[in-house]
């Protein structure tokens, strides 16, 4: 079986570079989801990370929507039964493979990020819900989708169609039972965001990144970071960075300590660029911000 899985995964390697596609496995039995090897090809659900569907989800209103309409994009899948493009709202297309045994919908493989036409309508919806122009959202989307011309999907059905064989291989004859234990219910899902968020609180200071506060919590880090968007409408990045700024802010506070010094000790290692976040969270430089709360500490004389 080991064997097999490297395969798999020698296979999506040699495929992602090759075609540059994000590819994508959905295992809704977890067959494959023991063997950590595959993981970064693994999701629950079928999130892209490009960063036009990115921009699209910091909408919490336009989050909900891909969410709704993934769950029936699922449905339809099981229903058609054979392979092909599905399109989302927000023009961006997938070619998927759902994979079956004994007439089972065991999962799918999946390339996203191709390129569907938008209505004038559409485009300028999606533009004033993103806070873009018209002109500039449209040439970010083009800028971050691919054309889906013949060839390309042709390549699509024949090197997709292998990766479902393999796994229809893989899994033979393993017994297929739901995992009574759903990582994306709703506890489940508030559970690693939190997990996340406190391990973030305890090592900000620290060379911590997305990668390493995913890998914390055993999660992939497109999944964590959707969760991220769906909790606190911010990114991994965004969270680490506001909580070095607040140790930050207690620091200028509490003690004398230089400013390099602070920026140095709350995981900042320029301090031009400790001095430019620091400014777009407080609304002022460091230096300013110590003066002004020293002086909000400091009695007045009639206090004395």
């Amino acid at each position: 079986m080991k064997t097999k899985i490297e395969k798999l995964k020698n296979y999506l390697d040699l495929l992602s570079k090759d075609t540059g596609w994000h590819i994508i496995i959905e295992d809704f039995y977890s067959v494959l989801r023991p063997y950590e090897i595959i993981g970064e090809y693994l999701s629950d659900k079928k999130w892209h990370t490009n960063p036009y569907c990115m921009k699209i989800k910091k909408n919490p209103r336009l989050w909900k929507r891909c969410v709704a309409l993934k769950r029936a994009t699922r449905r339809s899948e099981r229903k058609r039964g054979c392979a092909g493009f599905s399109v989302c709202y927000c023009g961006v297309a997938e070619y998927t493979i759902p994979i079956f045994i004994s007439g089972v919908h065991i999962g799918t493989v999946c390339a996203a990020g191709f390129f569907s036409p938008l209505s004038r309508k559409m485009t300028e919806i999606l533009a004033k819900h993103t806070e873009s122009g018209v002109e500039e959202f449209e040439k970010f989307r083009q800028a971050h989708l691919r054309e889906a011309d013949e060839a390309t999907v042709s390549r699509l059905k024949s090197y997709l169609g292998v990766v479902a064989d393999m796994i229809i291989d893989i899994v033979g004859n393993t017994p297929l039972m739901r995992p009574t234990s759903n990582k994306n219910a709703p506890d489940n899902r508030r559970k690693y965001f939190l997990m996340a968020m406190d391990h973030i609180d305890k090592h900000c200071c620290e060379n911590i990144t997305p990668l390493s506060v995913a890998k914390r919590v055993n999660v992939s880090l497109s999944y964590l970071q959707h969760l991220f968007i769906e909790f606190s409408s911010d990114g991994i990045a965004g969270a680490i960075r506001r909580k070095r700024i607040e140790r930050a802010c207690r620091y200028l506070i509490e003690t004398d300590r230089s400013i390099k010094d602070i920026a140095f000790s709350c995981g900042f290692y320029n301090t031009d660029y400790f001095s430019v976040a620091f400014k777009k969270s407080t609304g002022t430089s460091p230096l300013k911000f110590r003066k002004l709360h020293i002086c909000d500490l400091e009695p007045d004389e009639g206090d004395l």
